[in-house]
């Protein structure tokens, strides 16, 4: 007779199958539904570019605006991160004295903010460490937020005004350089706000950490004792190369393999076709958003991967990369895994500091998600996101207070327990996964997805709550499988 730790181990191999092969027959088939759509599809709007020479005549898909940035990106901040390479490391082994490194650091990301944005937007970054800096000033903690929250506001207001041709031209920016702009306003608002709530010593300090260049364009968030750990250590300087050459290749053959993928899986044409998504089956639909979600994952390890490489290679001790969506089935897990350097600034900066203030865990949570909206710009589709999002977090807290307190351990036996576990979490799963949507492609394809899943029938809804049963089993297997770090 099979023991109860054979049983699991079965099931368990059960489940990943049926995790792998679901997830494999849905994105055939969203393949093959999108190419025959996108087959006789006039291309008015520019979602296709030329294929690559060799496998040309065929096309591939350019409508993620984010992504082709970072192509922008690779192409033309190549040169500057080979000069960085070289300068810092010439001063690292000439110059001993920290301020001068730190001054240097500032000076270097300057003359990159000049050459590649021009003086006007140099001078439009450079107001935001600037106002946290008399912000600071105070020693208050509520001025430090009023300092963070009307930077926001402003960075959402010249997001929309970035949208328009005329000012852009005012500045002599292109659509991509406006992008990283907003960006580099993006990640300066956590360095400058985490830096003057956690940190008492401004000065150069704060100066060249807010300025760093590694993590100025892409992030991800580093706090600052992180960052200061490359003053504090000494390191084998041909290791390291080693380590950055290896980490470089990687992200570069993610961004490759992505591209080599896009003139056959149409995922980001996909997302302007409405007519399209409402028209696709279920399991073509949940292959879609199967790959989304994976195309989501691919574009922040190669965007964290390569200013983490660098910052590695500067003894910066760094995040993880984001972990892999298909191994994760919880909300907690998601947002603790996917972006840790962004789980860190809520937890360090609100989470922690509101609890000890008194605020229930759920009112820290919603304060979170509060700042995550309005840090991700104030949009429809994205307080709808953070919504969902904090609802998940509740209800999986909720479920977690309800198990402890009727300490389900007592009447069911291990395995048991991480079935009816997953069980619960599988429609919190669908949940998220529709949420992610929202993210992803904006608000109507978010409403197809939703109104496809309610108006299905039971059967079928049940069977996407099986298989997510499944990733959910698997998940728990591989919870303790960590995404790569650079070093």
């Amino acid at each position: 007779m099979l023991s109860n730790v054979q049983i699991n181990q079965i099931e368990t191999k059960l489940c990943f199958f049926i995790w792998i092969s679901t997830v494999t027959y849905s994105i055939y088939r969203f393949t093959v539904t999108s190419q025959k759509y996108f087959h006789t599809y006039t291309d008015n709007y520019d979602d296709f570019i030329q294929g690559w020479s060799f496998m040309r005549p065929m096309k591939r898909d350019k409508a993620d605006f984010e992504w082709e940035t970072i192509g922008y990106f690779i192409h033309s901040i190549c040169p500057t991160i080979i000069c960085y390479l070289i300068v810092h490391k010439i001063v690292e082994a000439y110059l001993k004295s920290i301020k001068i490194r730190q001054f240097l650091q500032v000076a270097f990301s300057l003359v990159f903010l000049m050459y590649f944005f021009g003086l006007k937007v140099t001078f439009l970054v450079l107001l935001e460490p600037i106002f946290f800096y008399f912000a600071a000033k105070f020693h208050k903690t509520f001025v430090v937020w009023i300092c963070s929250i009307v930077c926001l506001s402003l960075i959402s207001l010249y997001k929309q005004i970035c949208a328009t041709e005329e000012f852009l031209k005012s500045l002599n920016l292109n659509y991509f350089q406006a992008s990283l702009n907003i960006s580099v306003l993006c990640w300066m608002n956590l360095k400058c706000t985490s830096f003057c709530l956690n940190e008492s010593k401004m000065g150069l300090n704060y100066w060249s950490y807010c300025m760093y260049f590694p993590t100025l364009l892409t992030g991800p968030f580093i706090p600052y004792k992180d960052y200061e750990n490359m003053f504090k250590t000494h390191y084998n300087l041909r290791q390291k190369a080693v380590n950055l050459t290896k980490n470089v290749i990687l992200c570069l053959f993610w961004w490759s393999f992505s591209n080599f993928w896009l003139h056959f899986i149409y995922i980001n044409a996909t997302g302007f076709q409405l007519e399209l998504v409402k028209q696709m089956d279920l399991c073509s639909l949940c292959g879609y958003g199967y790959l989304m979600g994976q195309f989501f994952h691919i574009k922040y390890v190669v965007f964290y991967g390569l200013s983490t490489s660098l910052a590695a290679f500067d003894g910066a001790v760094v995040p993880r990369l984001p972990r892999c969506i298909g191994r994760i089935h919880l909300y907690s897990d998601m947002w603790k895994y996917f972006d840790p350097g962004l789980y860190d600034f809520l937890k360090i900066c609100i989470f922690i500091p509101t609890q000890n203030y008194g605020l229930p865990k759920m009112g820290a949570s919603l304060l979170c998600f509060s700042f995550v909206y309005a840090w991700h710009g104030i949009e429809d589709y994205i307080f709808v996101w953070a919504l969902l999002n904090f609802c998940g977090i509740f209800i999986e807290h909720f479920a977690e207070v309800v198990f402890v307190h009727f300490n389900l351990k007592l009447y069911v036996n291990a395995g048991n327990l991480q079935r009816l576990k997953c069980a619960f979490a599988a429609p919190l799963l669908a949940m998220s996964a529709v949420s992610n949507f929202y993210f992803f492609a904006g608000l109507d394809i978010g409403n197809a997805f939703a109104h496809k899943f309610i108006s299905e029938p039971i059967f079928n809804q049940f069977m996407v709550l099986f298989v997510l049963y499944c990733c959910g089993k698997v998940s728990i297997e591989c919870r303790n499988i960590q995404a790569r770090k650079m070093y």
